[in-house]
């Protein structure tokens, strides 16, 4: 269950500048301290940093709603972070397709399971029947702007080709979900695994991350979506981006 969507308050960096990081006066998120507005940098810096061990089945898209959903009455760890005039921005980074699970026996690692469902690394993509729709998520987000005067954005950096998201808010939806590279295959060349659907430089790669992606489709088509690939060098462009999408929403230009 990992934290359950409990807000991560504490660092669990290794770096020493980390060290004992938590989110000032007894809260569970960071705000914004106009006395020093840097701070904010440096605590997401440290929260953010997670590492990259652990299971390699990851669940996005239930974490981000376990967060809205869960925990959030009073005196609970979430209580008073959805407020109804804020934006809420659903900011995904990651190397791996959503693996929401509905059926957790997915992520059985016994001899039965492996002969029945084949391989950990391949499961999640073959096996779509075992995890909870994409429309949980899209109408839960949707849902979310609904009772509220706030904007809902989502972003993802994941693994796409990079030629289709060169800007980042005009992206070929149809186009790219339809590209070979996109549809989940066992990789020839790494037995177990998904072939990429897009790798940089010799030294990473991603495979095709298409549950992420049609969530930001859905809201694409109103504006609020925003996608772009890892397999970059540099993610900073891609990061501007994101942050102009959400400063656009926050201090949008005069008419």
């Amino acid at each position: 269950d990992g934290d359950d969507g409990r807000f991560v308050y504490e660092a669990r960096s290794a770096e020493a500048a980390c060290a004992g990081f938590v989110v000032p006066e007894g809260g569970r998120w960071l705000e914004l301290d106009p006395a020093d507005p840097d701070a904010l940098a440096r605590g997401f810096s440290c929260l953010a940093e997670l590492g990259t061990n652990g299971c390699g089945l990851e669940q996005q898209l239930e974490a981000s709603l376990a967060s809205i959903t869960r925990h959030a009455g009073e005196g609970e760890a979430n209580a008073g972070f959805l407020r109804s005039d804020s934006l809420i921005a659903f900011v995904f980074v990651t190397d791996e397709d959503d693996c929401s699970a509905a059926d957790p026996s997915i992520f059985d690692p016994s001899p039965a399971a492996r002969t029945a469902l084949g391989p950990l690394g391949t499961r999640c993509a073959f096996h779509p029947d075992r995890l909870h729709p994409i429309s949980r998520y899209v109408t839960a987000f949707k849902n979310l702007a609904l009772d509220r005067e706030g904007d809902v954005l989502v972003a993802a950096i994941t693994g796409v080709p990079r030629s289709y998201t060169t800007d980042p808010l005009n992206v070929d939806y149809d186009a790219l979900l339809a590209d070979p590279a996109m549809t989940p295959v066992e990789d020839e060349l790494n037995p177990g695994q998904l072939a990429p659907a897009c790798s940089f430089g010799g030294v990473g790669s991603a495979p095709p991350a298409r549950r992420i992606v049609q969530v930001v489709e859905e809201f694409a088509q109103t504006g609020d979506g925003l996608l772009a690939s890892i397999c970059q060098a540099d993610l900073r462009p891609a990061v501007e981006s994101i942050a102009e999408l959400v400063a656009g929403r926050i201090c949008p230009a005069p008419e």
